[in-house]
Parts: structure tokens; C-alpha cells; sequence
């Protein structure tokens, strides 16, 4: 996996976030991100799984760990594109930076300000019989259990739900 660095100049940061994005998602993924492009690196540590619906197939799938990007829509989307966060969560064109609190609060500023905005919060679903999930590709899991009854849904860091650790952001202008 390549690790930007700041010593990369302009124009091999671009080529090398356009190479990223055909390899993580193909041509489309580069054609739907905004002007300012951002990513960011979320997992749970502890218990739980983010909720992500996939616009493919129109089902609810479950991570633990995901790189997600900015769209032309301002929607969080896992880097394959497919996926956005749920419930979602929009960060506007003009951003300058995403946080991700331990209890899943996305904030951003805006350009030339340092007051945070609240983006929204993502929740945390639990299952009553992990082996019930069925592992994917690109780190996603599908619920195949009989029914979604049985699970808990409920905010990061409390109750039993583990943590979210922002791993990192970065920013493609």
C-alpha cells in the first residue's frame, strides 16, 4: 500500500492519487469525487460493526474497518465507491479537514476558519451470533441469520459498543 508523503510534489501527488483511486475503485470512483477530495481511515476497537448500504445490491453490509471518501454529493462512501455510511454523513465541498471522535462524531471546518462543524454520527450495530456474518471482500460482512431482530444498535463508547479510532485523513486538491 503506498503512504503519501509530503515531500511528493504536485503533479506526482495527483498521478498517484489518480492511480489510487482506478485501483480502489476504477475510473468511476475518480469521476465522483469532489474538487476537494478527502479520505479518511476509520476502525471500532472493541465491540460492534458501522452500518454501510450498498447501492449494488440494496442491502445493509457491516465493517469494522474502512477507508471512506467524499462524493460529488458530499456523502461518505467506503472507497469502493458503492457503499455509503449509515446513517449518512455529508462533509461539504470547501472542508479543510475531518475528525472522528472516540463515540463516532464526524466534524469538519471550513476553509480559513477553525470553528468545527458537526457532520453527524455514525451508531454501531451488534449481533447476538457473530457466526451469522458472512465475510466479503474489501473487509464487508453480510448478515445471512435468520432475522436482524436479535441485534443492538447503539452509539460508540457506550454501553458495550467499543470505540472509533481515526487512523488517518488526508486530502487530494
Amino acid at each position: 500500500m503506498a503512504v503519501l508523503k509530503c515531500q511528493y510534489s504536485l503533479k506526482g501527488l495527483l498521478a498517484l492519487t489518480i492511480f489510487c483511486c482506478i485501483l480502489l475503485g476504477g475510473r468511476d470512483l475518480w469521476l465522483r469525487m469532489s474538487k476537494s477530495a478527502a479520505c479518511v481511515e476509520i476502525s471500532v476497537v472493541g465491540e460492534g460493526y458501522i452500518t454501510c448500504w450498498h447501492s449494488d445490491t440494496g442491502e445493509a453490509l457491516f465493517m469494522t474497518h474502512g477507508k471512506f471518501f467524499i462524493d460529488d454529493y458530499s456523502l461518505l462512501h467506503l472507497s469502493d465507491s458503492r457503499c455509503v455510511l449509515i446513517p449518512p454523513i455529508t462533509i461539504p465541498d470547501g472542508a479543510s479537514s475531518i475528525r472522528v471522535a472516540k463515540d463516532g462524531m464526524f466534524s469538519y471546518s471550513l476553509e480559513g476558519s477553525a470553528t468545527r462543524i458537526e457532520a453527524g454520527s455514525i451508531s454501531l450495530i451488534s449481533f447476538p451470533d457473530p457466526s451469522q456474518l458472512k465475510v466479503l471482500p474489501k473487509g464487508l460482512w453480510r448478515y445471512v441469520g435468520a432475522s436482524a431482530d436479535n441485534t443492538t444498535e447503539g452509539q460508540p463508547s457506550k454501553g458495550k459498543f467499543g470505540t472509533i479510532k481515526q487512523h488517518r485523513s488526508w486530502w487530494f486538491r
